[in-house]
């Protein structure tokens, strides 16, 4: 079962950085917490699909993928799991390595200009193969997709799509990012903070919202501001691949006020906090990509 090998990888690799060890052990018992639920829930699954072998997949959670299932872009379309004519507008992109999993990931985040959603797009170039495999790169136009495949998920569906025609973005588009950005930052940490109870769930959830303004405090933090004067607090996460913190003294004036954000949540264990990381700053002119 690959997705067991690679979860257990990935504990591996938390006890053998060389940070510090305090810090490592939080992280490692996170890890450990998060592999019980996989055989204590993989188990039940696989005794259920062994009682009766016609037992269709799980295509409303993301078990049969952490069992190591690539699923199928027919499976997704005889579940139902598709989407006709949409269009996407990419909002954020950049690439790294999972050493756990031995592959290169290239990882988008693309706003589905009708609904609302945020989806993602993830291409896996494993490292015996990744000279031989093309990498996926940041998009500028309004992706047109006459059929979306949708992964089992929760508030960043994994999507893909086998066509697609480019238009250039126009004003409107970038007006449907501030028609589906969250208003209440109160009520966008709770949909995160639910998604996070589940130790199978995605630990870097990604959330568009709407900032009345942005500033500094005294203390020199970064912060943003809802319109009912709700207040976060940005910071740094240390699983995406750089800061995104020292870019924001550069931004234009007019993003500092009624102003789209990209944000990306993560929990900070040894801290016990929710941190926010900012990916990109979206205004009625245009986008701001802080990662890259």
């Amino acid at each position: 079962m690959s997705g067991a090998q690679i979860e257990l990888r990935r504990f591996a690799l938390l006890l053998g950085k060389g940070q510090d060890r305090e810090q490592s052990y939080t992280y490692a018992v996170e890890q450990l917490t998060r592999l019980h639920a996989f055989i204590k829930k993989g188990r039940s699954y696989l005794t259920a699909r062994s009682e009766d072998p016609e037992l269709a997949p799980d295509y409303e959670s993301t078990i049969d993928e952490w069992l190591g299932h690539a699923w199928q872009l027919a499976e997704l379309k005889e579940y139902g799991l598709t989407e006709s004519d949409v269009e996407l507008l990419q909002l954020a992109f950049y690439s790294y390595d999972d050493q756990a999993r031995q592959e290169f990931v290239d990882l988008g985040y693309w706003l589905d200009t009708a609904g609302g959603r945020i989806h993602k797009t993830v291409h896996y170039r494993p490292y015996k193969a990744a000279k031989l495999l093309r990498e996926d790169d940041s998009f500028f136009d309004v992706a047109r997709i006459p059929l979306l495949y949708k992964y089992p998920g929760e508030l960043n569906t994994r999507v893909r799509y086998e066509e697609m025609t480019a238009r250039p973005v126009i004003p409107a588009d970038l007006a449907q990012v501030r028609v589906h950005a969250h208003r209440s930052f109160a009520e966008a940490i709770k949909s995160v903070k639910n998604q996070l109870k589940n130790p199978l769930s995605d630990k870097q959830p990604v959330l568009l919202l709407y900032a009345a303004s942005l500033g500094v405090t005294e203390s020199g933090q970064y912060v943003i501001t809802d319109e009912a004067g709700g207040q976060l607090v940005l910071g740094s996460i240390s699983s995406l691949p750089q800061s995104t913190l020292q870019l924001l003294p550069f931004l234009p004036p007019a993003s500092l006020k009624g102003s789209s954000l990209l944000v990306m949540f993560e929990h900070v264990l040894d801290q016990g906090r929710l941190v926010a990381q900012p990916l990109s700053v979206i205004t009625d002119e245009g986008i701001t990509r802080l990662l890259y």
